[in-house]
């Protein structure tokens, strides 16, 4: 039964009692719906209140979770060849520092530690120019896991800006763009 049906049916029951007529007053019979009605629209509002800050509890972190899912996703798609391109910077360097100690070891020592040097200096600065580009050991796969979408995503609409992971892709960084404009503002109603 709803809630109006049973007062409905306790008027009934009172305009029944003693031919017809209430044992109690019309005023007292006015007050008491009153009443019941003021309780019934507080309980209303709490409900109200309530489910807002439920639903939009839940939107946020919906909102988050859906997030990380879009954000590995796109990430995700594209190869980062840095990994591949340190691959082949490292393993040309071993080659030619070994070629060189074969050559130049034993019977040129100073030529064998010039290029040594030499090829240890670039192959430093190809190094730090790969570091400066983003790389980190890690495939994409890697630093894209769920639980660290989840906390860029997070870190996003918080205004944390953490940093530590950021989008590589053109794709990605357009998508951090869309996701801030529309998350913060439903994370500032939570």
């Amino acid at each position: 039964y709803s809630i109006n049906s049973r007062l409905d049916r306790q008027r009934s029951i009172k305009s029944r009692s003693v031919g017809g007529t209430s044992v109690r007053s019309k005023n007292s019979l006015v007050s008491e719906e009153d009443r019941a009605k003021v309780i019934k629209d507080c309980c209303r509002n709490l409900i109200e209140f309530l489910f807002t800050q439920v639903g939009v509890g839940a939107l946020v972190v919906c909102y988050t979770i859906v997030g990380a899912i879009a954000f590995q996703a796109i990430e995700t798609q594209e190869s980062n060849d840095l990994n591949n391109q340190v691959e082949k910077t490292r393993t040309r360097a071993v080659d030619d520092l070994w070629n060189i100690t074969n050559t130049f070891n034993n019977l040129y020592p100073r030529q064998w530690e010039q290029h040594i040097q030499s090829v240890l200096l670039e192959h430093q600065e190809t190094m730090v120019k790969h570091i400066q580009e983003g790389y980190d050991e890690l495939t994409v796969e890697d630093r894209w896991t769920f639980p660290a979408a989840l906390m860029f995503t997070l870190s996003v609409i918080t205004m944390i800006g953490y940093g530590n992971m950021v989008p590589r892709t053109h794709w990605g960084k357009i998508a951090t763009i869309i996701y801030a404009i529309v998350g913060i503002p439903v994370y500032i109603l939570y």
